[in-house]
């Protein structure tokens, strides 16, 4: 891949010319003491001139690299090396994408770079590598190194994303069961009100309801660990997408989140018939349906549509907020929430199941005119 040096939108993109980076790496690769102690290291260990490029790396960093030798990622930086989607997507490579500057790797560099200092920070990558996304949560420290009469930064990446996982889905998880068996339980106690002949129907209806949602937060936990591990199994069939759209309307509209609120299913909807996962889409569906709620305010409107797209189906969820632009950058990123530590696995699961088992692609647009509308497109015949 070619750089363009002279764009940027964070970091300089200025690179060293290759000869020097050779030079920098014979200089460590001489000193005998560097690589035993270098390749003890557990984690990630990188060695950036000042241009952020790799002039040395220990052994662990050819377990990312399919076979190849240090010499394939000189003069890469570390996002080019993990194949981080914003360094692939930016001219000027890693550092340089409006995205990079909520990264901890990026100000971790910079801020070592700029005050001299060492500095550590929790980093969130999503990589693509043939045109599957992963997430990689890291460990970042980046400390300033002077030698030989020469600059350099060491950069120390530790490999989080089992623990962090582990966390946040345990915490997802506890979070939503127990809300939802304490409205169970609630629903149980107004029955065994003293003087209650029989349950009242609207209350059974109401334990039915939370009983439901109870086990589809069990399976939807079930289907994200499975997902994540590369076993969930896809049941295509045959899908009106007016009978989905109404289903997320029915599922959502008496909702916590729907109260003060009304879902409305767009004029301009398409009933077409075309094959998919009922279950997953359905998941993704209600997740994208039930933020735009929570982002709305008292009295907003939030709107879900479909229609053909040339040879795919296209869903639109609409609401009238807009979503800040550093926010924005990390929405699809593992872990990332506004919600607090218990939440951050809605989004990041929505591109999980649309990319990776649907087939399908994930955006979005948000601004001052149109709000906040999210796109999930799948081909009519996946097959």
């Amino acid at each position: 891949m070619t750089y363009n040096e002279n764009y940027t939108e964070f970091l300089p993109a200025k690179r060293a010319p290759q000869e020097q980076i050779l030079k920098s790496y014979n200089f460590f690769s001489s000193e005998k003491l560097i690589k035993p102690i270098f390749d003890s290291i557990p984690g990630y260990f990188l060695i950036l001139n000042e241009c952020r490029q790799v002039v040395y790396a220990n052994s662990k960093l050819s377990s990312v690299l399919h076979g190849k030798d240090i010499h394939s990622v000189l003069g890469l930086r570390p996002g080019e090396i993990f194949n981080c989607v914003n360094a692939l997507a930016s001219p000027g490579g890693c550092g340089t994408a409006k995205a990079c500057s909520v990264c901890g790797a990026g100000t971790a560099i910079l801020e070592s770079m700029t005050n001299d200092v060492k500095s550590q920070k929790e980093c969130r990558i999503t990589t693509r590598e043939d045109s599957v996304s992963n997430s990689l949560e890291l460990m970042v420290t980046a400390s300033p190194l002077s030698l030989n009469g020469e600059k350099y930064y060491i950069l120390s990446l530790s490999d989080l994303s089992d623990e962090k996982r582990r966390i946040l889905l345990e915490r997802v998880f506890i979070h939503d069961v127990v809300n939802i068996a304490g409205g169970l339980k609630n629903i149980i106690n107004m029955m065994k009100t003293p003087g209650q002949i029989s349950p009242d129907i609207d209350l059974l209806q109401m334990a039915d309801v939370s009983t439901s949602s109870l086990l589809e937060e069990i399976e939807a936990h079930s289907s994200i660990i499975s997902a994540e591990n590369g076993h969930l199994e896809v049941l295509y069939q045959e899908t009106q997408t007016a009978d989905m759209l109404l289903g997320i309307f029915q599922i959502l509209a008496r909702n916590d989140a729907a109260v003060t609120k009304k879902i409305s299913v767009s004029e301009n909807s398409e009933n077409i018939i075309f094959s998919t996962d009922k279950v997953l889409l359905r998941r993704i569906l209600v997740n994208l349906t039930k933020n735009a709620l929570e982002a709305s305010n008292e009295g907003d409107i939030v709107t879900i549509g479909c229609h053909r797209a040339g040879t795919d189906v296209e869903f639109t969820v609409n609401n009238n907020g807009v979503i800040p632009e550093d926010i924005q950058m990390q929405i699809f990123q593992r872990s990332f929430s506004t919600k607090g530590v218990s939440r951050g696995i809605g989004t990041y699961s929505i591109k999980l199941f649309t990319e990776r088992y649907l087939k399908g692609t994930v955006h979005f647009i948000s601004n001052e005119a149109t709000g906040t509308t999210f796109y999930v497109r799948y081909p009519i015949n996946p097959k």
